[in-house]
């Protein structure tokens, strides 16, 4: 992060929460989601929360789509260090590739109201 980024950034707490459908660490906690796309298609994605995220409060929020070329997991390292820095991040998969479900869209209306559709569901079920 850009120093006036970090400086903007809450610190990032110290305790962890996780349950067994987790895969969490000392720093952050990675959970795997299925998120209702455009046209009720079903984009595989996943979250990182910040360590000790408190329910009730909220953090900065960073939406990653992948790229064509790999899963949801393609930018797993990076969101980790954003997560360890006090950000959610939500990554996904675009439609029609990997285990997204629909056909490939370039920029199109329904990728665009897919980006949309994961914004929407990260604001309502992510601290």
């Amino acid at each position: 992060l850009a120093p006036h980024q970090a400086q903007a950034a809450p610190a990032p707490a110290t305790a962890v929460t996780s349950n067994v459908s987790d895969v969490s660490d000392a720093s952050s906690e990675l959970r795997f989601h299925d998120v209702l796309g455009s046209g009720g298609i079903t984009l595989k994605g996943n979250v990182f929360t910040p360590a000790g995220a408190v329910q009730g409060r909220k953090y900065p929020l960073i939406v990653l789509p992948t790229s064509w070329g790999l899963p949801q997991i393609e930018y797993i390292a990076q969101a980790r260090k954003l997560a360890d820095s006090g950000y959610v991040v939500v990554g996904y998969t675009s439609r029609g590739f990997w285990l997204s479900g629909g056909e490939i869209e370039t920029a199109g209306p329904a990728d665009v109201a897919d980006v949309s559709a994961v914004i929407d569901w990260a604001l309502a079920t992510t601290p």
